[in-house]
């Protein structure tokens, strides 16, 4: 009794679709689903055919169970069915292309985020309208226009006793720091070469491992930064698949502020201090803020680009820099980017180039609204493929005055929606 044939293809074919190489919902990976259905089959074809070789007392003790192959056929048919019409975890290729491997959801809800950024509007009134009332213009101007999956605020908080959990406080947002940790992963992947001389004690830098900047020490703590090495680091040490042993630092933090605050602080591994402030390379002082090109300043300011090269991270992927300096904002965005938009023709200057391969977050806390800057900020942000995750007004300290921006960075086909 045969139960594989023709007739019970086509019918199969007709029902569940899971043998029809020709179904748009056939893919290279329901090929595995196929050759594992047929082996099954043969081997349930084979078991039935070798009852009839029993002898005749062994085939009446059968009898009772002769319906339990085509009870266990028709399971067996109905476990690949549901397996086929399943989510398919390959369906995130388009979100993970675009965000740089940062977001991965299923195609469908990747298209929805994209139709609302799309259909969020940037101003409600005139961009200059209560320009000077920042409390006021903050409400109206640039909100939340993306919503990333998986958002952890990282801070100490009034009401936890961790580093990395909570909701008050002056935690910042961080989008998906578990896919932050599997794109890491990849990108410090050894050849085969290189594991085999690291098990003869070759020792490799990784160069693009994880790096963190943080401009600014925010009421002279770090619960951000020692946060976020907390969270990364247990989060590495749990997820399987991720090389990363335990007790070792995962994150490569780097924090910078003038005011000598290392000698107050308690840095844990991982994170190094630097006792000077990042300022702008072109712009004169904005406020108390001063710049490079005032040269007074000496030795206790940098620029952004001095501060890379100082460093040696050129070409290096910054996976978050959170910026909270106090106005220094407003004067050193420009130099997060290696070309001018205000003048495309022209050779930036090898001092002036960062030289960093991207940053793919940017938490920063901007202050006031200076006329002079404080669109072409936004604007610029825009240019650069980074969308606002979460937009946070401080009311307690600033009476508004102040905000709290999460930026993420997105390929140029983000911003493409498909009708």
């Amino acid at each position: 009794m045969p139960l594989r044939n023709k007739s019970f293809n086509e019918e199969g074919s007709e029902s569940c679709n899971f043998l029809d190489q020709t179904s748009p919902r056939f893919s290279r990976p329901r090929q595995k689903w196929k050759r594992v259905a047929m082996s099954t089959l043969d081997k349930i074809e084979h078991f039935i055919s070798s009852l009839n070789e029993l002898p005749e007392k062994s085939k009446l003790c059968m009898y009772h169970f002769k319906f339990a192959p085509h009870i266990l056929y028709i399971t067996i048919g109905l476990y690949f069915c549901v397996a086929l019409f399943r989510p398919d975890p390959s369906n995130n290729i388009i979100s993970t292309n675009e965000s740089f491997g940062l977001v991965k959801i299923q195609d469908r809800e990747w298209q929805r985020l994209k139709e609302t950024y799309s259909n969020v509007e940037q101003h409600t009134y005139d961009k200059l309208m209560f320009i000077d009332e920042p409390n006021v213009w903050y409400q109206y101007n640039y909100p939340t226009e993306f919503t990333c999956p998986d958002p952890h605020k990282i801070g100490q908080t009034k009401d936890s006793n961790n580093d990395y959990d909570g909701f008050l406080g002056d935690g910042k947002w961080v989008c998906n720091p578990e896919n932050m940790i599997e794109n890491i992963q990849k990108r410090t992947e050894r050849t085969v070469w290189q594991k085999t001389r690291e098990i003869f004690g070759h020792k490799y830098r990784d160069k693009n491992g994880c790096l963190i900047y943080s401009i600014g020490v925010n009421a002279r703590h770090i619960g951000f930064e020692t946060g976020m090495q907390r969270m990364l680091s247990s989060k590495a040490e749990k997820m399987k698949g991720i090389r990363h042993k335990k007790g070792v630092p995962f994150c490569e933090i780097h924090v910078f502020d003038p005011a000598g605050y290392n000698s107050e602080l308690v840095i844990g591994d991982g994170i190094s201090y630097h006792n000077w402030g990042v300022v702008s390379s072109a712009r004169s002082s904005i406020g108390d803020v001063p710049s490079v090109k005032d040269r007074e300043v000496d030795g206790h300011f940098k620029s952004f680009q001095e501060t890379i090269r100082h460093l040696g991270h050129e070409g290096r992927v910054v996976d978050v820099m959170k910026v909270d300096c106090k106005m220094c904002e407003w004067g050193i965005y420009d130099d997060w980017f290696d070309h001018d938009l205000d003048h495309a023709d022209e050779e930036i200057p090898e001092s002036k180039r960062t030289k960093l391969s991207k940053i793919n977050q940017v938490l920063v806390e901007v202050h006031g609204t200076p006329e002079e800057y404080v669109n072409d900020f936004f604007e610029r942000m825009k240019d650069e493929n980074y969308v606002i995750f979460h937009k946070d007004s401080d009311t307690q300290n600033f009476q508004g005055t102040s905000q709290d921006y999460a930026f993420v960075k997105m390929s140029d086909e983000f911003f493409t929606v498909d009708n």
